[in-house]
C-alpha cells in the first residue's frame, strides 16, 4: 500500500481517498495528513461532488462519474476506505480506474467489499466496525509518518515500521489515567445531559475536526430514537460558511466557535467537548473560557495538554500520554479516537440495555 502511494506522489499524481458515511471522516483525516505532513497530492470526494452526478446517469455511479470527469488516467490512485455493508457504488469506481490504468487500494474488514481490481489490499480481520475503524486510522497515519518528510516528522523507532508504531502507540495508552471506569463516566455526562435535553457541542481543527464529525455523527446514530437528536448533537467545526467567511476576515484563529455557540444559544447543562492535540488552538481554548454553565470536556495529547490541559475551566480532561516524549501528532490523535470510540461504545451499550428493558 504505502509503496504504491509513493508511486503516485512522486510521479505526481492524483490519489483520491473515499470514504463513505462514518468512513468519510477516516478518508478526510487521512486526506489533511497525506497532504500536510507527506506532499500527496491527496482529492477528497465530498458530498457536492459525490451527489452532483446523481440525477444524470442512470447507474447511479456517482463515483465513477467523478473519476471520468476528474480524467483518471494510468498512475492515478483510489485509495477506498470502507467498513460495514457493501459499497456497491466504491466497487464500480475500482473497476473504472483498473480499467484506466489507474492503481486501487481497499483498506475494509468486509470480505464481500474485496474487489478482484484491488491492487493492494489491507484488510482488517474483524467483524467489530469500530475497531477496525481505530485501525485503519493508525494505518493511515503510519502511511503519513512514513512518507512525511525528515524536517516535519524525524525518524524515530516508532515510525520504522507499522508493527513499532503500533506497539508505541498501545505503550501509550497504557495509562492508569486512561482507565475504562473515567471513561465511562464522561460518557455518562454525555448521557445524562442528552435525556435532561441538553445540547452537545463538538469541535475540532484539522484532524481534529474529522475525529469531531466522527464523533456527532456516532453520537446521532445512537441517539437516533431521541427526539431531536440531530439538532440536540452539533459538529461545531462543520459549520462552513460561518468558518470560510472567519477566514477571509482572518478571525478563525481567534473565536470562531465561540461565535457560532452564541448564534446557537446554550442553556446551563449543555456539553463542550473540544479535540486538540497540543491544547494550544486559541479558537477551542475561546469557548473553554467564556461560557459558563457548560459541562467542558477537552481530549487532548501530548502528555501535558497544554493550555486546556492546565485550564480550570475544564471539568474533565482526557490526555494521550507522551511517555516518550516524540509528541508525535498521529499517535496523539489515534490515541483520541480510540478514546472517543470507548466513549461512544459505552453509551452505544447503555442505549442498547435501556431498550431491550
Amino acid at each position: 500500500c504505502i509503496a504504491l502511494i509513493k508511486e503516485a506522489r512522486d510521479q505526481e499524481k492524483d490519489v483520491l481517498i473515499y470514504g463513505s458515511g462514518e468512513n468519510a471522516e477516516l478518508a478526510s483525516h487521512a486526506n489533511v495528513d497525506w497532504t500536510k505532513f507527506a506532499n500527496v497530492k491527496t482529492i477528497e470526494a465530498g458530498i457536492p461532488t459525490v451527489t452532483a452526478y446523481g440525477n444524470d446517469y442512470d447507474q447511479q455511479t456517482e463515483l465513477k462519474e467523478f473519476l471520468i470527469h476528474r480524467g483518471f488516467s494510468k498512475g492515478n490512485a483510489l485509495v477506498g476506505i470502507h467498513f460495514g455493508d457493501t459499497d456497491k457504488t466504491l466497487n464500480e469506481a475500482f473497476r473504472y480506474c483498473s480499467s484506466v490504468g489507474g492503481i486501487n487500494i481497499l483498506i475494509t474488514n468486509n470480505k464481500e467489499q474485496i474487489s478482484p481490481d484491488a491492487n493492494a489490499l489491507l484488510f482488517i480481520d474483524t467483524d467489530d466496525t469500530e475497531l477496525a475503524a481505530d485501525i485503519a486510522q493508525t494505518f493511515t497515519h503510519y502511511i503519513a509518518v512514513s512518507l512525511g518528510s525528515h524536517h516535519i516528522l524525524p525518524s524515530h523507532a516508532w515510525n520504522s515500521s507499522y508493527k513499532e508504531y503500533s506497539y508505541f502507540l498501545c505503550k501509550a495508552l497504557d495509562n492508569e489515567k486512561l482507565s475504562e471506569q473515567y471513561l465511562q463516566y464522561v460518557g455518562d455526562v454525555i448521557h445524562g445531559a442528552l435525556i435532561l435535553n441538553k445540547n452537545v457541542y463538538s469541535v475540532g481543527n484539522g484532524g481534529s475536526a474529522a475525529m469531531a464529525a466522527y464523533f456527532t455523527q456516532s453520537l446521532q446514530s445512537i441517539y437516533r430514537n431521541l427526539p431531536g437528536s440531530l439538532r440536540k448533537i452539533v459538529n461545531l467545526s462543520f459549520f462552513n460558511h460561518v468558518i470560510t467567511e472567519s477566514l477571509k476576515r482572518g478571525t478563525y484563529k481567534q473565536d470562531i466557535y465561540s461565535t457560532i455557540i452564541s448564534r446557537l444559544g446554550i442553556v446551563d447543562g449543555d456539553i463542550l467537548l473540544g479535540i486538540s492535540t497540543s491544547g494550544n488552538s486559541t479558537n477551542i481554548i475561546h469557548p473553554f473560557n467564556t461560557f459558563s454553565g457548560l459541562q467542558k470536556i477537552a481530549i487532548l495529547g501530548f502528555g501535558d495538554g497544554g493550555v486546556l490541559g492546565a485550564s480550570a475551566e475544564v471539568d474533565f480532561s482526557i490526555i494521550v500520554p507522551d511517555e516518550f516524549n516524540h509528541r508525535s501528532y498521529a499517535i496523539a490523535e489515534d490515541g483520541q479516537r480510540m478514546i472517543l470510540t470507548s466513549i461512544l461504545k459505552h453509551l452505544k451499550s447503555k442505549i442498547e440495555r435501556t431498550d431491550a428493558n
